[in-house]
């Protein structure tokens, strides 16, 4: 089995460090070559303006066989652009040698993905928010959301909305209640 070739690509030295680690832990099973790494998309893709993995993942799907992309972060905030991206895998640090190891067999296995597909999604409209629970991440499709509600006090509530199905009266900001207002007219 020839060696996976993996470039690693992170803002902090040491999550750099740790993920060559890891993949030295996982050799025997899942050989791999780091090829090369960046701290940040500027250095990933050469003089282009400094961006986040999401923007580099956009970058490479113009190329006409881009690589196999596996997001690892902090943050899961992101998943589901990633995977609108196409990523293959989206890890939450801490990662471990096991979940690393089947992110880049799979990424072994599916190859790069098209250009055409990368390119498409991120066009497209959100199917699906993330929501982070318990050190894992749930997809939630957009079509089965009711409501959102906020945690913080951006703006105090003057109005309630009643939504059929919802047993509880949901509060509207001042900032939001011209759009809660044109929506009713338009029903």
């Amino acid at each position: 089995m020839s060696a996976l070739r993996v470039y690693i690509a992170d803002d902090e030295a040491p999550a750099r460090e740790r993920l060559k680690e890891l993949l030295a832990d996982i050799e025997a099973e899942l050989p791999t070559r780091v090829v090369g790494e960046a701290a940040n998309g500027l250095e990933a893709l050469e003089q282009l303006p400094g961006m986040g993995g999401l923007e580099v993942a956009r970058h490479l799907a113009g190329l006409p066989t881009g690589p196999a992309v596996v997001f690892v972060t902090a943050h899961d905030r992101h998943a589901v652009e990633a995977f609108e991206l196409n990523a293959l895998d989206y890890l939450v640090k801490p990662v471990r040698a096991a979940r690393l190891a089947a992110a880049l067999r799979k990424a072994s296995a599916a190859g790069p993905p098209p250009a055409q597909q990368l390119a498409q999604a991120a066009t497209q409209a959100r199917e699906y928010l993330s929501v982070a629970e318990r050190n894992r991440i749930l997809l939630v499709p957009v079509r089965d959301i009711v409501y959102l509600r906020a945690g913080g006090d951006d703006d105090e509530p003057h109005w309630n909305v009643v939504l059929e199905g919802v047993p509880e009266r949901l509060p509207v900001s001042r900032r939001q209640w011209s759009e809660v207002r044109a929506l009713v007219k338009e029903g």
